[in-house]
């Protein structure tokens, strides 16, 4: 996928917010392949519940089993952005357009411009991890 250049107005906006969902999504789920995956090699069994756990618990569980590997998949800074995953996609699935759209004039541009900075970076790093979590998961 192409990096994002700019958000300058509503069109780019929505566009990057379809992309930053995308991105959740897909780390969600590569995250969860993963996570089995790691406990197979680490001769762990996971609870049947765990075909349910929400990202932050996946995350916690995966963090504990990769990090006692010899070769863990992700760095510790990795594991700090993929515990913040879950927040950024409540963020934009329930509220960054309150951020800006019910103001007027300069506020709402003001207002906007701050949104879609704050998108625009939450976007280059979940893309950034969505293709480091596909180029992992794409070998099991």
């Amino acid at each position: 996928m192409k990096p994002i250049e700019g958000i300058t107005n509503a069109s780019e906006y929505h566009l990057a917010v379809g992309r930053v969902i995308c991105f959740c999504q897909c780390v969600e789920a590569d995250l969860k392949k993963i996570l089995s995956h790691r406990a197979l090699e680490a001769g762990v069994e996971l609870p049947p519940e765990s075909s349910t756990w929400t990202l932050g618990q996946s995350v916690v569980e995966l963090e504990n089993i990769d990090m006692g590997m010899e070769k863990p998949f992700f760095s510790k800074s990795d594991y700090a952005f993929l515990k913040k995953v879950t927040h950024i996609r409540n963020h934009y699935a329930h509220h960054c357009y309150l951020d800006w759209v019910h103001k007027q004039g300069s506020a709402r541009k003001e207002a906007f411009d701050e949104s879609a900075a704050k998108l625009k970076e939450d976007h280059d790093h979940l893309m950034a991890l969505f293709e480091l979590m596909e180029r992992i998961a794409s070998d099991f």
